[in-house]
């Protein structure tokens, strides 16, 4: 549990009649300015540029990620290496056209600022905006100070986390950093339905989700085991051990289940390499529920045979769906271990297979070597 708890032309010509005029009139075309063929009509030109000539518009990638249309958060300085440009001819920073080593170096000079980027591939125009918000050292190290004084309080309510929220706002810089632990502070009492709470329990997964984009780009281990345990928790494997590899009890679970899926039978997972810094920010702020998931899965599956009906009673306790769906993966591997087949991995493999993605997949194997054992095929 965590420390709480186009255009035409005229031409005239005279006929010999008085006062009279005959104008004769071109007709009107519309020529492709890229292979010059012309077209009676614009929609038959459109078509014509749409099937022959499609379009590739421009790309922009900052710290190897391809920016869209919602404002980018730059939280970390920018060097010429960190920007990308493909299939563009006229490159704009703030509508003044730039080389890209220019705009590299407007941008490293930035902190907290916002600018425009706009990329012109022929007729092709793209625009992005950049929001920087670089913390200074001395904030995020305010930031971190404050919060150790916090979870020293050993408790957790909005009394909490409005002092928290008070004594940090001097530290400007590092506002997203702030509001990143707040939102999941306020999605932890939604989710565990604590009194006080100001967010109903549903809500929780929106205060999940705007803390791990308000503290990414945040290069701290206490940003990195936030966004973990919120991974973990989405049941995002593969992007919980890219935070935290296996030095928290998250890390090495994920790691753990990613194995199952995987189908890797030797289990080659390990509880060792833990980092005591991060296991001690993971036992901050870890949910009750997270807790106990980990505690069963950094254990060798044979130390839980008789454990079976107290994680079943634990699987109806008002789980949410995702924690539900770790606590089903791990039942089903001890029934197959305990050779219990029909009655137990197999009931939890078949309420698994509509998963979308790796885990649906891994439940529809399960069900298939379930069925062979059944039949004396394997």
């Amino acid at each position: 549990m965590g420390f709480w708890h186009t255009g035409y032309m005229d031409h005239h010509e005279t006929t010999g009649l008085d006062d009279c005029r005959a104008v004769l009139m071109e007709p009107i075309v519309y020529p492709c300015k890229r292979c010059g063929e012309n077209f009676q009509l614009p929609d038959d030109l459109r078509t014509h540029c749409f099937e022959k000539h499609p379009a590739q518009k421009p790309v922009l990638y900052v710290h190897g990620k391809e920016l869209g249309n919602k404002p980018y958060r730059v939280t970390q300085h920018i060097a010429q290496s960190d920007i990308i440009v493909t299939n563009c001819d006229h490159v704009f920073f703030n509508d003044k056209e730039m080389t890209i080593d220019a705009i590299c170096r407007e941008l490293s000079r930035l902190s907290w600022d916002t600018c425009r980027i706009k990329l012109q591939k022929e007729d092709v125009v793209v625009e992005f905006a950049l929001n920087f918000c670089i913390a200074s050292p001395e904030d995020i190290r305010g930031i971190e100070e404050q919060f150790e004084e916090m979870v020293a309080k050993h408790r957790l309510d909005t009394c909490v986390i409005d002092e928290f929220i008070a004594a940090t706002k001097k530290y400007k810089t590092a506002i997203g950093y702030c509001d990143g632990i707040c939102a999941y502070l306020y999605g932890i009492m939604a989710k565990e339905r604590m009194p006080g709470s100001l967010t109903d329990h549903p809500q929780y997964v929106g205060k999940y989700n705007k803390a791990v984009e308000q503290m990414a780009g945040y290069e701290r281990p206490l940003a990195k085991v936030v966004s973990g345990l919120i991974g973990f928790h989405f049941n995002h494997f593969a992007e919980t051990v890219c935070l935290v590899s296996n030095k928290t009890r998250a890390g090495q679970t994920a790691i753990r289940y990613q194995e199952w899926i995987q189908e890797n039978m030797t289990e080659s997972w390990s509880v060792h390499g833990s980092d005591a810094s991060l296991m001690r920010t993971e036992s901050l702020l870890v949910d009750r529920n997270t807790k106990k998931i980990t505690h069963w899965m950094t254990q060798p599956l044979e130390n839980l045979f008789g454990k079976e009906d107290k994680i079943e009673s634990f699987l109806k306790d008002n789980l949410e769906q995702y924690d539900a769906v770790k606590v089903q993966m791990l039942l089903c591997k001890m029934y197959q271990m305990a050779n219990n087949v029909n009655n137990g991995a197999s009931r939890h493999a078949k309420s698994l297979r509509n998963q979308i993605g790796p885990i649906g997949k891994w439940a529809e194997a399960q069900i298939g070597k379930d069925f062979q054992f059944a039949n004396g095929k394997v």
